[in-house]
């Protein structure tokens, strides 16, 4: 029998992944290149778009499309959501599990209650970190690793030097986004305004940063109930990321795949994306020193985008000119364009030529007496064998020939098979029906694809329940409130008004400089004297580059007696629990909205965990009481951060970086603010280290809901107090000290 040839060894290929959302797109990515496939949870097809469709439709979707590919040896990744049912997450019947039974080959998760639930439900499934777990530092990637995952998609907002570094220092797999509709704001770190719903992750964004905006200097106030004027500029808006230009310092920079976001934006815009992606690494896998972008495919991809194309952060990093204002339409619209009609029908005769078939090996072998047999092969490992139905009789005339059954063998029709080789063991008289050829051809055809789709027949879980042992929080009967000040003015004056916690550190504000040393040696001392607490708390974004700096400042604080840190980056966690163990809270940016998120941050070091604020009361108080009293705390006070980015609106405006002109910093001109057409206005602070930071419109207050909080099981509430005056500090602690005493009748913070 033959066998395949093995592959061939040339230049390093990374997989390229495609997203997609119906079966159509599905298709459309295996017919032009794609080696992998990623379905999103709300799978669907264009007559039934995902979220529309039934649940039992929804998972027959996606065992179509999963065999679909698996038989044309395409892999399969399931962009896992955050459980839906947080009582038992990825049940029998759930999207997630008809992704894994139907033998997709990898899962990919882009929030901590995803990871948690899928290696519960899922435990032989490899699971790869999404972007949206903002994985932009070495330390947060093998953090991530030990958490179990088995890759790693990077953000875009990282340079390709960046990812390089990143990939040299670390054995797992990475991949990187190379075509997409760039995100304003770190994915994960990002929630929209008013309603505080999830911002990120495929098709769970509403696009409010799409919408029109005026930048203003001033202090943020109340709407105004004047006319409504139309905000006229996309102020938030950014290019599209288009990386095709730095396609070899990508692939250079050791990336094991390559990820295409296509889904939902339909078959057209599939196959010609994944035409250009595939074709453009074949020819870079050839000769990797002379690869260049071409005008055609730059040509081909500008006319199935939205936006302006854009190498986005990895050729120039922040300096990078990405912002896209130009506005057309009402607030509430999101332009897209259509693809022409030439482009649409040269995709679609590309779909409909379908992709390269697979080549099989067979054998066929005919004796006078004996069943006629057919046995084929992909070359892979699967090996089938089927039998005719009558014997095979000695030919009067004109006995079976290889040609002969080479004729009929070959006609493998609508299968994705193609006849490679055929071997033949015949006695030279025997002669057998072609009705009985054809059958066996097509049964055995029909069997190996069967073989290579083959199911999971591991018998999963009916959803994860939330049965684990509890880590112990802080002690029951008692309500203590933190509050997260800027200066060391302000963290003396909010213990001076009773609270129990201070926290000082993270992202400095300019015209802020941060606290140095001796200003928290101060706060430290101030909070002992009060009888409080001084925590130092972590930027949420810390780059390779920031590394060095940010584990300095933990080890200095913990050196000057620091009780703790508020972590907001999964790389700084480990190290945080190593100078302070029992003492780390997780911010609510790590993303705990459901309780199988917390085992994962639990195991890095974390023993509290602030509750996402774009929960509803039901969602907290189940919350609260799955993590077990004082796991959970809350913010209660402040405006909560939207995003924070790496494009800066002001510099965007205000010509802040000009080319390689270094930028002339316009954000010391404030205080600045975004204000929309319904006169809502949202502060724009930007931080030491050039990133935007853009907070909600309204001020949040739970202050009448602390007895509702307190028998959930919540031990300590939140005040957001960065940027306010120490004299507003101390009003707003006291009366959350107050409060907080007349919930249990005593002394608690």
């Amino acid at each position: 029998m033959v066998s395949a040839p093995g592959r061939s060894s040339g230049a390093h290929r990374p997989k390229l992944l495609v997203l997609t959302g119906t079966i159509e797109e599905t298709i459309a990515a295996v017919s032009c290149g794609a080696q992998a496939v990623g379905l999103v949870g709300r799978f669907g097809s264009h007559t039934e778009p995902g979220g529309q469709a039934d649940p039992d439709s929804c998972c027959e979707m996606i065992r179509r499309a999963t065999h679909y590919c698996r038989v044309r040896g395409v892999q399969v990744y399931g962009i896992l959501n955050s459980p839906a049912n947080t009582d038992a997450a990825y049940a029998e019947f759930s999207a997630e599990a008809a992704l894994y039974r139907s033998g997709a080959e990898c899962a990919v998760v882009n929030c901590l209650g995803a990871l948690g639930a899928a290696r519960r439900v899922f435990p032989d499934w490899p699971i790869w970190a999404g972007w949206g777990l903002a994985a932009h530092n070495t330390d947060s990637v093998a953090a991530l690793e030990q958490a179990g995952v088995s890759g790693v998609i990077l953000p875009p907002e990282l340079t390709a030097g960046e990812i390089s570094e990143i990939a040299a220092r670390t054995s797992i797999q990475l991949g990187a986004l190379v075509h997409q509709e760039l995100c304003t704001f770190y994915a994960g770190h990002c929630v929209s305004p008013g309603s505080l719903t999830r911002g990120a992750g495929v098709g769970g964004c509403d696009n409010w940063c799409r919408r029109g905006y005026t930048l203003e200097v001033g202090e943020a106030s109340a709407p105004s109930s004047g006319r409504r004027r139309p905000a006229k500029r996309r102020l938030l808006s950014l290019k599209a990321l288009e990386a095709l230009p730095v396609l070899r310092e990508l692939v250079g920079a050791g990336l094991s795949c390559l990820v295409v976001d296509g889904a939902f934006r339909g078959p057209e815009h599939v196959a010609v994306v994944t035409g250009v992606y595939s074709a453009a690494l074949d020819r870079l896998s050839r000769a990797p020193g002379s690869f260049a972008a071409k005008a055609s495919e730059m040509s081909l991809l500008a006319a199935v985008f939205s936006a302006e194309l854009s190498t986005g952060y990895y050729e120039r990093g922040q300096r990078a000119s990405i912002g896209s204002p130009e506005w057309s339409g009402g607030p509430e619209d999101r332009i897209v364009r259509t693809v022409d009609a030439d482009t649409a029908a040269r995709a679609r005769a590309r779909i409909a030529a379908g992709p390269r078939r697979v080549p099989v090996y067979m054998q066929a072998t005919a004796r006078v007496g004996d069943l006629f047999r057919l046995e084929i092969s992909d070359g892979e490992g699967h090996t089938v064998s089927v039998c005719g139905s009558v014997a095979a009789e000695a030919a009067r005339t004109a006995p079976l020939s290889c040609e002969y059954l080479h004729r009929q063998l070959s006609r493998l029709g609508e299968t994705p098979f193609a006849l490679e080789n055929l071997q033949c063991e015949l006695d030279g008289s025997a002669i057998v029906p072609v009705s009985d050829v054809s059958d066996v051809r097509r049964r055995a055809a029909r069997a190996l694809e069967i073989l290579r789709a083959a199911p999971r027949e591991q018998t999963i879980c009916d959803g994860a329940s939330v049965s684990w042992t509890l880590a112990a929080g802080l002690p029951t009967g008692r309500l203590e409130v933190a509050a997260r000040v800027s200066s060391v003015e302000t963290a003396i004056a909010v213990t001076e008004a009773g609270a129990g916690l201070v926290c000082i550190g993270g992202e400095a504000f300019v015209p802020r400089s941060p606290a140095g040393i001796s200003g928290i040696e101060d706060a430290v001392s101030a909070a002992h004297t009060a009888g409080a607490k001084l925590y130092y708390a972590t930027s949420r974004i810390v780059h390779d580059r920031e590394l060095n700096a940010a584990r300095e400042g933990l080890r200095r604080a913990a050196d000057v007696g620091a009780d703790g840190f508020l972590v907001a980056n999964l790389g700084l966690m480990s190290l945080s629990a190593q100078l302070t163990p029992g003492s780390v809270v997780a911010d609510w940016s790590l993303g705990i909205a459901s309780p199988f998120g917390w085992p994962v941050l639990s195991a890095m070091g974390a023993v509290g965990s602030i509750i996402q604020p774009c929960l509803d009361w039901e969602q907290v108080r189940f919350l609260a009481e799955q993590l077990g009293p004082g796991i959970g705390e809350v913010f209660a006070f402040g405006r909560v951060e939207l995003g924070v980015s790496e494009y800066c609106v002001v510099g965007g405006v205000m010509g802040g970086r000009s080319g390689r002109r270094a930028c002339s910093a316009p954000c010391m001109r404030g205080p600045f603010l975004l204000r929309d057409s319904l006169g809502r206005t949202y502060p724009v602070r930007c931080d030491r280290s050039c990133r935007m930071h853009l907070f909600d419109w309204d001020e949040l207050n739970l202050i009448g809901q602390l007895p509702e909080l307190s028998r959930t099981g919540i031990g300590r509430v939140w005040l957001d107090l960065r940027g306010e005056p120490a004299s507003r500090a101390t009003d707003v602690c006291r009366e959350y000290v107050r409060a907080a005493h007349g919930v249990f009748g005593g002394l608690c913070s």
